[in-house]
């Protein structure tokens, strides 16, 4: 059991040596910078979306402030409203379609980051033992 602990005591204290320390720090700094990139990626794409949209809702107000022709007839201006009512829904769920699809993309790329942090963490490291107690 003595030689167990011994044994123990000796790969925590290699894990720990110097060199080791400093390839995990490596191996965390690319981490880290991976997922940072790709965090400013995602938050610039969403922006850049927002931005669209804002423009669009402001074209597509300015349309609706037009007033109705003079001698127009009521009828033909509902169903002109209704037709740009119609384009603005579609516009709006297509708008939310692509973020959702950037924002789901993005928890896929983070989650597949994690993922192969884990598996190179999980070769560099050697398994724990675990001392048999009854």
């Amino acid at each position: 059991m003595a030689e167990a602990a011994k044994a123990e005591t000796k790969t925590f204290i290699e894990a720990l040596s110097p060199i080791n320390l400093v390839e995990a720090q490596k191996h965390n700094t690319a981490f880290i910078t991976e997922g940072n990139e790709l965090t400013m990626k995602t938050a610039r794409d969403l922006w850049e979306s927002q931005a669209d949209l804002f423009r669009i809702q402001a074209e597509q107000a300015t349309k609706g402030l037009v007033p109705v022709k003079t001698g127009a007839s009521p009828a033909a201006a509902i169903a002109e409203y209704c037709d740009q009512q119609h384009e603005r829904t579609a516009q709006m769920v297509a708008h939310m379609r692509k973020t959702n699809d950037l924002v789901l993309d993005y928890g896929w790329k983070v989650l597949g980051i994690y993922n192969q942090a884990f598996k190179q963490a999980a070769q560099n490291s050697q398994p724990l033992s675990r001392n048999a107690k009854a």
